[in-house]
């Protein structure tokens, strides 16, 4: 349940970025390649739902993954190259020249939904800390509740610090790849040179000039 949870947030979490993009670019027709990854990033989710955890909550959604995931690469083949102002048949040579990168793309949404298991994963690392730390205290009466105590309030407040670590950095990583990577962000900056005296004017943000 909690494994499903986490792959229920990846897709809608990746459907909001493309939604995002799909609104953005209109009135472009490349407005519809976003929508070919919609239906690709949808009908990868059914085929983890089934080849992960042997679940499908609408079994006859099945019967749609190859069309949903053939469907949506031709949509974004052919709508992916359109420019605004450049004839439909120039865009769609560009498309087909992207089809090994777009294909390539496409496995790797395969990946960025998969990758929301993490957040899984780390409450099953939590609960695994919290069973060793309960079998690591001492068992009886007693003196022996003094370590007991100790081993569960030492134990117990650790799990809980580094749970909450792993959720912050495993967030911030699912935000700044799998997010914005299916929202087409770019992250930039200042090129790290850690032995230049000095950083050029023209290399600073406004920000720092200020």
């Amino acid at each position: 349940m909690v494994m499903w949870i986490s792959l229920l947030f990846g897709i809608v979490m990746l459907t909001i970025a493309r939604i995002q993009n799909f609104i953005r670019t209109l009135p472009s027709l490349a407005a519809v390649a976003h929508l070919g990854w919609l239906s690709i990033l949808l009908g990868l989710y059914w085929l983890i739902m089934q080849l992960v955890l042997q679940l499908s909550p609408l079994p006859f959604l099945m019967n749609m993954v190859k069309p949903m995931l053939l469907g949506g690469l031709a949509l974004v083949i052919i709508f992916g190259g359109q420019e605004k102002g450049q004839p439909f048949v120039k865009g769609l040579l560009e498309g087909l020249k992207g089809i090994l990168p777009t294909s390539l793309n496409a496995i790797g949404a395969f990946g960025d939904i998969i990758s929301f298991i993490r957040l899984f994963a780390v409450g099953l690392a939590g609960v695994a800390l919290a069973q060793s730390f309960n079998s690591m205290a001492p068992k009886g009466g007693g003196l022996m509740i003094i370590p007991a105590v100790f081993i569960l309030v030492f134990g117990h407040t650790l799990n809980l610090v580094l749970n909450a670590l792993s959720v912050l950095v495993h967030g911030v990583r699912l935000n700044v790849l799998e997010f914005s990577g299916h929202l087409d962000m770019e992250w930039a900056g200042i090129k790290f040179d850690p032995f230049r005296l000095r950083v050029p004017d023209e290399e600073l943000p406004e920000t720092a000039k200020e």
